[in-house]
């Protein structure tokens, strides 16, 4: 299986979210007129930036490229081709504390309660679990600028942490949302002023992010799920068949004989000095009656001829 996509593409822009420095997958990519939809997965306690990217550099062009988090809007950059604007990516980290600081976006578990206090705002439940990337064709109206010291926007009270407690009867909003974390040092921002060219209440490109924890994802079936390889059970090896032939049977031709069985009144069971008794009883016998028992061979002496020859055959058989 081919891995996943980590970022939304459309008319020459791309964006992504990541999450501690890594790309998230998306899932479920659509794309309706010119906004690309997709699914994240979200991990509470850790933080994330949102990038976005002018791939196409072929064009005189610039935009602004501004970054909403559960509807409420964080920061904008100036992106395009065009001096003295012509960065072609922006990384959006968190809300401007004022010229050189930021506090950084974290994912976090949505607090639940069914208690009256607990938020019933549609317009904020609505846009709770969301990431919003809008893209606008801009003119520029001025030359860069430093920010001012004490440029601190506005920050919702439901992004700050500990502030934010939902009905419960919005579980199926899925248990996450973005708060303001860590505090982060970074150099001296510059500004620039514009002006969008595109009609108010519109955007060029619009790349939406909808997160969820992942197991919420797995279980709505946007995320697929990843199944473990089915175990091969283990086959005892198959018994030979038995064979056949036409001289008949062969089955046992392979198996060992058995030994046979020797008789109870086999001589080689009897010790030897009852074989020795045996013996002399029978020679007693056969001296009764007379006979003399020669157990010694006879032995013929053969003279050889003196005129026997090397090489020369010699027949010791007998004549019929």
């Amino acid at each position: 299986m081919n891995p996943p996509p980590t970022s939304l593409a459309h008319l020459g822009f791309e964006s992504w979210v990541s999450c501690e420095g890594a790309p998230v997958p998306v899932y479920g990519v659509e794309q309706h007129g010119n906004k690309m939809t997709c699914w994240i997965a979200s991990e509470a306690g850790k933080e994330f930036a949102v990038h976005t990217k002018m791939v196409d550099r072929t064009v005189r062009l610039n935009v602004t490229s501004r970054v909403s988090v559960d509807g409420a809007y964080i920061e904008g950059h100036v992106l395009g081709t065009v001096q003295p604007c012509a960065d072609a990516e922006a990384k959006v980290i968190g809300v401007p504390l004022g010229a050189s600081s930021y506090q950084k976006l974290a994912f976090s578990t949505l607090s639940m309660s069914d208690a009256d206090s607990a938020t019933k705002d549609k317009a904020v439940l609505a846009t709770l679990g969301t990431i919003a990337v809008k893209i606008n064709r801009c003119a520029l109206v001025g030359g860069k600028y430093a920010a001012p010291a004490a440029d601190v926007g506005a920050v919702p009270d439901h992004l700050k942490p500990g502030k934010l407690t939902v009905h419960e009867r919005a579980k199926k909003l899925g248990g996450h949302h973005a708060i303001l974390g860590a505090v982060e040092q970074v150099p001296h921002r510059i500004l620039v002023s514009t002006q969008d060219i595109d009609p108010r209440g519109t955007s060029y490109i619009e790349f939406e992010f909808k997160y969820r924890p992942k197991d919420v994802l797995r279980a709505q079936d946007i995320i697929p799920v990843e199944r473990q390889p089915t175990p091969v059970a283990h086959q005892e090896p198959a018994k030979r068949p038995r064979e056949s032939s036409a001289l008949g049977d062969t089955t046992n031709a392979d198996r060992p004989a058995k030994k046979a069985k020797r008789p109870k009144d086999d001589p080689a069971e009897e010790d030897a000095a009852g074989l020795r008794a045996r013996i002399r009883e029978l020679e007693a016998r056969l001296e009764a009656h007379g006979d003399s028992v020669d157990v010694k061979p006879k032995i013929e002496r053969i003279h050889a001829s003196r005129a026997f020859k090397n090489d020369q055959v010699i027949d010791l058989t007998e004549d019929d």
